[in-house]
C-alpha cells in the first residue's frame, strides 16, 4: 500500500539498489497511471508545471492484491 495526503494504491513491489534508500520510483507517463492517483495538481511557481517528481509516501506491505486496468 503506497499513501500519500492525495490517495493511495496498491502496487506490487520490486526492490532495485539502483534507486537511492527512501526513494520510490513509480513511472507516472500515463494518464491511467497509478501514481497519478498519489501526486498534487500543484504547480511550481516559476515553471508552471506540476510537481509530479516530488511526493511525500508512506509504504506499508498488505495482503491485498493491485487491481490492473486500462482504457475501456
Amino acid at each position: 500500500l503506497i499513501r500519500s495526503r492525495q490517495g493511495q494504491v496498491i502496487a506490487s513491489v520490486q526492490i532495485d539498489e539502483a534507486v537511492a534508500v527512501g526513494t520510490l520510483f513509480m513511472p507516472f507517463a500515463f494518464y491511467e497511471a497509478a501514481a497519478n492517483v498519489l501526486t498534487a495538481d500543484t504547480l511550481d511557481p516559476t515553471g508552471k508545471i506540476p510537481e509530479f517528481k516530488h511526493t511525500p509516501v508512506s509504504v506499508q506491505k498488505t495482503t491485498a492484491q493491485p487491481v490492473v486496468s486500462g482504457y475501456t
